[in-house]
């Protein structure tokens, strides 16, 4: 986990399911405000993900939140979407 006054993120690195050999790091939280270095910690996190052996980086957004422009900075970057994710409330 990194936070500062104006962002912050929080990532985990484990086995992919099929493939124990493989790492995969994924993000569990990341945000910043708005010239408050989001992207310079998202460099934070694939550096420290590629040092631990992770192969990828999963990120993720949440719908309605600015997902579109979070998207479109994150495909500029090399990422490109994967899958959808649903959730039930219970």
């Amino acid at each position: 986990m990194h936070t500062n006054s104006t962002s912050g993120t929080g990532f985990a690195i484990f086995p992919v399911f099929v493939n124990h050999s493989a790492k995969l790091a994924h993000e569990m939280f990341w945000y910043a405000r708005k010239g408050g270095g989001g992207m310079r910690l998202l460099r934070h996190l694939e550096g420290a993900s590629r040092s631990d052996g992770a192969l990828a980086v999963v990120m993720s957004t949440v719908i309605g939140l600015r997902d579109e422009t979070v998207c479109k900075a994150l495909e500029r970057d090399g990422y490109m979407r994967s899958e959808m994710t649903l959730i039930k409330r219970l």
